[in-house]
This record gives C-alpha cells, sequence and structure tokens, in this order.
C-alpha cells in the first residue's frame, strides 16, 4: 500500500479522537513518513494585553525519540532566530536532515540548551 495511503487511513481510524490526540496522530504519522527521529507541531499565540501583539509558539503535539521534552520548554519566539520561528515567519517550508549541521549561511539557529536540559 502506498504510504500516503496507509498515512490517510491512521488518521482515519480513530474519528472520535480530540484535537490534541488527532495531531499527535498526524505527527506520529508523518515522522514514520519521513524517517524523523522528532519533531513538533506549534500553534501561534499572541497577547492581547496592546496593539502590538507579541507572538510565540506553543507546542501542541511534541515528540523525540532521543531525549523528553516538556512542552514548557519548547515555547519559541515568532522570529529567524530558530528554525521553527523562521517558518512561522516567512511561511517557507524547510527541511532538516541535521539540526546539528545547519548551514552558516541559514538564517535560523539550532538552540542547544534544549539539549543541555
Amino acid at each position: 500500500m502506498h504510504p500516503i495511503v496507509e498515512f490517510l487511513k491512521e488518521i482515519d481510524r480513530t474519528p472520535e479522537q480530540s484535537p490534541r490526540d488527532l495531531l499527535d496522530t498526524i505527527l506520529r504519522e508523518s515522522r514514520k513518513f519521513t524517517g524523523a527521529e522528532a519533531g513538533t507541531i506549534f500553534l501561534v499565540r499572541k497577547t492581547r494585553e496592546d496593539a502590538s501583539q507579541v507572538e510565540w509558539l506553543e507546542p501542541m503535539s511534541l515528540q523525540n525519540d532521543a531525549i523528553r521534552l516538556e512542552p514548557a520548554q519548547l515555547i519559541v519566539p515568532v522570529d529567524d532566530g530558530s528554525i521553527a520561528g523562521h517558518v512561522a515567519t516567512t511561511g517557507e517550508s524547510v527541511l532538516i536532515d541535521d539540526a546539528y549541521d545547519l548551514p552558516t549561511t541559514a538564517p535560523y539557529g539550532f538552540n542547544t540548551a534544549f539539549d543541555a536540559s
């Protein structure tokens, strides 16, 4: 069976799942499809206190085969400083084969503080 069909069937198997469970399923199946050892689905959040509306990314689904992370550790500003912030700012898709070996010309960086914690 084609991997895309398998992906869609897995998502359709449990239509009663909560939105968060659905995101977990989508992320898990996407990681299987791509062979990724980790992945995160973020939601853009905004403050409502003032007109400038500070934005940040909050993880809605977080999976990592190598290290255990809590979602609170991954609050990311929406700016070009991080991979996820860059994607949120520009709307560009970015394929990262190895976050530890980013090109020096990349406008974003990998925050190793998460690994250290």
